[in-house]
């Protein structure tokens, strides 16, 4: 009797482990699916901005800035994972610095740039 409790006990355990490993799993899988773009999109940025001129720049500026926010708000509106809420402040955190940025270049380069809202 005391074997089988003991049997039932360990079975518990890998249980609660294999749950773990699935939620460890599951989050890894939304990370990959929701910020993965995200950290993508900025790479290509940075890299055309070092290679554009003053016209293409400015549309490569303006681009993002609607991508970004497409972004931002698929990550947001996303429940399925609600564990995820501190992630999900600080991409909006990073995502802000990267406005932030943008803002202060087109400053800098004479830019007029406009976020166009893509429901219009």
């Amino acid at each position: 009797m005391q074997q089988k409790l003991e049997i039932m006990t360990q079975l518990e355990r890998v249980k609660n482990s294999l749950d773990t490993k699935e939620n460890t799993i599951k989050t890894m899988e939304h990370f990959i699916d929701k910020y993965i773009p995200i950290r993508i999109q900025q790479q290509l940025g940075e890299t055309l901005q070092a290679v554009l001129g003053r016209t293409q720049l400015q549309k490569l500026e303006n681009f993002e800035m609607t991508k970004y926010k497409r972004l931002n708000e698929d990550v947001l509106d996303d429940e399925s994972h609600p564990e995820l809420i501190d992630l999900c402040k600080k991409l909006y955190a990073d995502l802000t610095g990267v406005v932030e940025q943008f803002k202060r270049l087109a400053k800098q380069r004479g830019f007029k740039y406009e976020i166009k809202d893509p429901k219009s």
